[in-house]
């Protein structure tokens, strides 16, 4: 880091904006940022912040909960691996908070144009209920999956 960072004491501040993020993507984030001297992306980044706090004040606070890092688990199941029930339920966490995300941006009272600098993170999110509601009705707990989960769990 160079010396004008170091007055500025910038590793410090990210320290203190990172103790807001609720998640380890967003800590990650925030650990990464670095000033820009590109007018462009400074401009996007102000445009995004200013949106953001717009929307939370116009909606109130986005329905964020920690999600867990699932980038192991996205390994496991892209070399064809079995994954845990404490992975499915972590995974069916995300799915539901990405979800009440896209809830929280598609409310009738909002514009979606008011916000065209932060829309497309809300439309990238993916949702899939069905994976939800199934991992809901198979999965008892961390350590038992439900009788009715299959037709041979129900034959045992």
């Amino acid at each position: 880091m160079n010396n004008n960072l170091k007055k500025l004491e910038f590793n410090q501040i990210l320290d203190a904006v990172s103790n807001y993020c609720k998640t380890y993507i967003g800590k990650k984030h925030v650990n990464e940022l670095r000033p820009s001297q590109n007018r462009e992306e400074v401009q996007k980044m102000l445009d995004e912040t200013s949106q953001g706090v717009i929307l939370i004040q116009r909606n109130s606070t986005p329905p964020l909960g920690a999600i867990a890092d699932i980038t192991v688990y996205l390994k496991t199941l892209d070399s064809c691996g079995t994954l845990s029930i404490k992975a499915l339920l972590e995974l069916q966490n995300i799915l539901q908070i990405s979800s009440k995300l896209k809830e929280y941006f598609s409310k009738d009272h909002l514009t979606t144009s008011d916000f065209s600098a932060i829309e497309q993170y809300f439309n990238d999110l993916y949702i899939n209920t069905s994976i939800v509601s199934t991992f809901a009705k198979s999965i008892v707990d961390e350590e038992t999956i439900a009788d009715s989960a299959s037709s041979k769990l129900l034959d045992i």
